[in-house]
Parts: C-alpha cells; sequence; structure tokens
C-alpha cells in the first residue's frame, strides 16, 4: 500500500509499505478513506514531538471502510462498513480504561505519533477503536469526529453550563468546534479572537457574539463589553505569554482558563498571585475519553454540529507537500485540510457495493 512515511524530521516521503498480513480476532482493516492533516501532525514532521519515534506514518483522524474483519470482532462488524476511528490504542484493562478514560491509560499509544497512523492506503485497529458512522454522515464528515471530541472533552472539563460566558483564543479547527459545542451547551456569550479576518467570519457564523483581531489592537476591552465581568470560561488555543495574559484578562473571578494546546516553549510566565487572588482556574485538556468520541459521533448523526464549513481543502495522498504548503500558508483559506488516500468513488465501488468483499478472518 502507499503511504506518507515521516523518515526523520522535515524528512518525508510517499513510499510503498507491506500492509500488516493476518489480522488478529479483535482486530479490522480500514480502508482509509479521509484523514485529517492536524496542526500536531506538522509538528510531528517537524521533530518538535517529543513522544514520536521515527519512522512513522502520521495521521489520527481517520474515517474509512472496513475492508476485513477479525474472527472475534465479527458479531459486531461486516466488511463495507463505513467507520470512524478512535485512534488511542490502550491497555483496555487498567482502571482508568475500564472508566472510559482512555486518556489517562499509563500504556496509552497514540495512531500517528507511537505507532503507524492514517496517512496511508489502510491501517489495522483494534476492533474496539472503530465506531460505525450514522446514517447521512459521510466519510469526509466522518473524519471530524476526533477533533470534535478533543471540543467535547475540553468543554466537559470546565462543564460549560447554561447562561454561561466563554471566550475562545484562535479561531482555528478546535476553536470553531468549541464555540459550537459552548452554543449547544448554553453558553449564553461568547467571544472569538483571532489574527485571521477570515476565521473570525466564520466564527461569527457558527455562534460568536463579537470577534476581535489582536493585530488590531488589545482584543480585551472588545470581548468585555459582552462580558462586563469577564468570562466564566477562556480556552486558549495559541499557547504563548501574550495570549495567557490576555486570557487572565478575560477571565472573571471564580472563572477558569483552559490551555489546550502546549505552549510554544516549555515554560510560560503565569501570574499565580493575581490567579490566587481572584479564584481564577488553569484547567487542562488532553484528548478525550470513549464517552467524547462517542458523543462526538451523535452530535454528527444529529446534524447539531458544522462541520462542513470548517472542513476547507481534500488533497491526495501525493499532494502531501501541497497539503502542508497551504496549511502554513493560507491560513486565511485552510482550517481543516484533510488527506483523500482513497477516493469515496474507489472505495464505494470496492466496498460499499460490493457482496464479494465479506470475508472473515478465521
Amino acid at each position: 500500500m502507499r503511504a506518507v512515511c515521516v523518515e526523520a524530521p522535515d524528512v518525508i516521503q510517499l513510499k510503498e509499505v507491506t500492509p500488516k498480513a493476518d489480522l488478529g480476532p479483535d482486530e479490522v482493516r480500514v480502508a482509509v478513506s479521509h484523514v485529517g492533516v492536524c496542526g500536531s501532525d506538522v509538528a510531528l514532521i517537524r521533530g518538535q514531538n517529543p513522544f514520536a519515534r521515527f519512522p512513522v506514518i502520521p495521521g489520527h483522524e481517520i474515517s474509512g471502510v472496513l475492508s476485513e474483519v477479525g474472527k472475534s470482532a465479527a458479531g459486531r462488524f461486516k466488511a463495507g462498513t463505513p467507520v470512524a476511528v478512535m485512534p488511542v490504542w490502550s491497555c483496555g484493562e487498567c482502571e482508568f480504561c475500564l472508566a472510559g478514560e482512555v486518556n489517562h491509560c499509563s500504556r496509552l499509544r497514540l495512531l500517528g505519533v507511537h505507532v503507524d497512523g492514517g496517512y496511508a492506503e489502510e491501517v489495522v485497529v483494534k476492533e474496539s477503536m472503530v465506531r460505525r458512522l450514522p446514517p447521512g454522515v459521510s466519510l469526509q464528515q466522518g473524519a471530524a469526529v476526533e477533533p470534535l471530541a478533543v471540543a467535547i472533552h475540553c468543554a466537559n472539563r470546565v462543564r460549560i453550563d447554561t447562561g454561561d460566558s466563554v471566550a475562545v483564543l484562535g479561531s482555528g479547527v478546535i476553536g470553531l468546534l468549541l464555540i459550537q459545542v459552548a452554543r449547544l451547551y448554553g453558553a449564553a456569550k461568547i467571544a472569538a479572537i483571532d489574527i485571521v479576518d477570515a476565521r473570525l467570519e466564520i466564527a461569527r457564523e457558527l455562534g460568536a457574539d463579537v470577534t476581535a483581531n489582536p493585530s488590531r489592537g488589545d482584543p480585551v476591552p472588545r470581548c468585555l463589553k459582552v462580558a462586563a465581568l469577564g468570562f466564566r470560561v477562556v480556552f486558549d488555543m495559541v499557547g504563548t505569554d501574550e495570549s495567557l495574559r490576555q486570557a487572565m484578562a478575560l477571565t472573571r473571578s471564580g472563572g477558569s482558563i483552559v490551555p489546550l494546546v502546549p505552549p510554544k516553549k516549555s515554560v510560560l510566565e503565569y501570574p499565580f498571585l493575581e490567579s490566587f487572588g481572584r479564584e481564577i482556574s488553569l484547567v487542562t485538556s488532553r484528548l478525550y475519553g470513549l464517552q467524547d468520541f462517542d458523543m462526538a459521533l451523535s452530535l454528527l448523526g444529529e446534524r447539531r454540529i458544522k462541520v462542513d464549513r470548517i472542513i476547507t481543502q481534500a488533497y491526495k495522498l501525493e499532494d502531501i507537500g501541497d497539503a502542508l504548503a497551504t496549511l502554513k500558508s493560507r491560513p486565511d483559506i485552510a482550517i481543516k485540510v484533510m488527506l483523500n488516500p482513497q477516493p469515496l468513488e474507489q472505495l464505494e465501488n470496492n466496498w460499499l457495493q460490493s457482496a464479494r468483499i465479506s470475508r472473515i478472518v478465521q
């Protein structure tokens, strides 16, 4: 099969790799239709992910069609099923896993980081890591389940409720999804901050009451016009000293700041005394649990979250260079960039409409 492999930092290659020949009884083979190009993938390619090992095939936002099903998985799935892949490979036995908190498993491995991921024509995972796409959810939309799960887990960490005020610093994929999740949870006032006007326009379409561009001046006074006492929850998708300063200035006493991306340096200047005096909580969020992922799938199936406005480009596997270049140089038009390892039409012909591809691995 063809795959994009990161051989070493800043060294990527499209090449033929040998797929896993035989499935285990609890494994499934997924013909990959779409895979998101995440900002964390870009960091991995640049050698900025301390957990990655090389060589590795990136990609953790994956959708596709089951092409082969292990024996014990046959009770739940059959070949031809369209699925989203939950990319957290956990032990399934520890206290965290049994509670559905797979993001805390000490043996956690993430597809595309610790083990090969979805920048390939197929991927083999445990059957517990795939979810059937609801009727009406396309394979392209299915690749957005994973980032939506991130946003849901982040919102759940601070329990957004009816009447809350929320500010979102950074209107990228997760930020735009968080705006929708916050509104769905009942937030009454939402502010969005970004340096790209086109993204702020989308933020308004998706539910932001006020937007501000820091390149035109301090965004804090403009945002506070809709929340005079400050925002109960501020999500920081930027991860700099300046964004943390803005987050602190935007947060009301007794509120919470949620930094969602790792900081761009190992140590940030955090105003602890101010935080202490105003009872501002710093709440971190990592990945998601099983309930978050399943909720993301349900919300997409119920059409309660709009992902089509966020998915902006899809490239063939061999055009990975163009995909990365667009993501880097055109933030005005590129939000969620995807790769399309196997065209939908090919999958429909090969799997969805084929009764011949139905064998169960014995």
